[in-house]
């Protein structure tokens, strides 16, 4: 039940939103050239393309293969479309994310209670960022499924799970992950026509000459009063109160904070950044919340809390409503390519000779904007 919650929301915000922006290029598109190109390297848009620093190709590989049948369904049957295609790897990719984000409530519910794993889930449904980034082909959104996965193994005392699940792992060089590692770099290797490892080539981009900074900076302190506030909505309120009541929250926070204040010290901050803590800021909310529910028959006073709880659950659909739906006309690049295709260039189609319309090189040329392209 948890899964088919949290996975209907993340449709959801694909249906309202299904237009990438130019973040989620390289995955998107790669998962496009190793379903249509194969193992044609020359003709892979990062070979014209490559970006800044390159991105591995494990993420786009495991999406790739698990929507390849669709894709052979749909030649076969001379039914192509790149819009059954985009739909399809986003849904794997958010039915990944959702099924990590449900072995992690799991482990809450052994620990703090059925009643908080379901209250945890209920949170997560209830605000925007987590369930809106779940279909999104991004290098965090990968992430964020194995630390959900480690998380749910640290919670459970599996400690040898938690080590092999979490990238901290690769620091303590344990054997089976250095295998992995010597995986990755030779699958993309083998992409890039160059030994490389992605990962420590983004980190030295990024950290060690702090060249990320070219795409804007931000105060040391935004994500504390920006980005979390926006992640978490309402239910951050509660965290103070949790952390005061229940012990065994604090190394929970403790733990986030010190993760956020040493990633501050990046002068380039983004939200997704900092996407992996929202689940874990939020299970002591949902141990207090389902605390306060489970003794809402007590007395008036108690009931008037189960109250301020379910106002808080709803004020956070409200907020999320308004984020999707300006979510939703944030993506003009994409709007224009659909309007041009499904609408100026129709007419341009007999009618009945073709599914889809096509125009041969000869009726016109159609310039791609910088804007355009940025905005999907």
């Amino acid at each position: 039940m948890h899964f088919l919650v949290l996975f209907s929301v993340a449709l959801l915000h694909l249906l309202i939103a299904p237009y990438t922006k130019v973040e989620e290029s390289f995955n998107i598109q790669a998962v496009h050239d190793i379903l249509y190109h194969g193992c044609n390297f020359t003709s892979y848009d990062h070979q014209s393309f490559p970006g800044p620093v390159p991105r591995t190709f494990i993420g786009p590989l495991s999406l790739a293969t698990a929507t390849w049948p669709l894709s052979l369904l749909l030649l076969l049957r001379d039914r192509h479309s790149w819009w059954v295609m985009l739909y399809a790897v986003r849904c794997t990719l958010a039915a990944l994310l959702c099924w990590s984000l449900t072995a992690y409530t799991r482990s809450v519910g052994q620990v703090f209670g059925r009643s908080a794993a379901n209250f945890l889930v209920a949170i997560l449904a209830s605000q925007f960022h987590v369930l809106f980034y779940a279909s999104r082909p991004l290098p965090n959104v990968f992430g964020m499924a194995l630390v959900m996965q480690a998380a749910a193994q640290l919670f459970q005392g599996r400690y040898g799970g938690f080590i092999a699940w979490s990238g901290a792992a690769i620091v303590l060089f344990r054997s089976e992950l250095a295998m992995l590692c010597a995986a990755t770099v030779a699958i993309d290797s083998l992409f890039w026509g160059r030994p490389v490892w992605p990962e420590l080539e983004v980190f030295l981009f990024n950290t060690v000459q702090n060249r990320s900074s070219h795409w804007g900076t931000q105060p040391f302190l935004w994500y504390f009063y920006s980005a979390l506030p926006r992640c978490l909505l309402l239910s951050g309120l509660f965290l103070p109160l949790a952390a005061y009541l229940n012990r065994r929250t604090r190394p929970i926070i403790a733990g986030c904070l010190v993760f956020v204040l040493l990633y501050s010290c990046l002068p380039h901050k983004e939200l997704r950044f900092v996407l992996y803590i929202v689940p874990l800021l939020n299970t002591p909310t949902a141990w207090l919340c389902a605390a306060i529910f489970s003794n809402r028959r007590k007395s008036f006073a108690w009931r008037c809390l189960g109250w301020l709880v379910a106002a808080h659950l709803a004020a956070n659909l409200a907020a999320t409503g308004l984020m999707a739906w300006a979510a939703a006309w944030n993506y003009p690049g994409g709007q224009a390519m659909w309007d041009l295709h499904f609408t100026h260039l129709r007419h341009l189609c007999p009618r009945g000779t073709t599914r889809s319309p096509r125009v041969s090189s000869s009726s016109c040329h159609i310039h791609i904007g910088n804007l355009a392209a940025q905005t999907g």
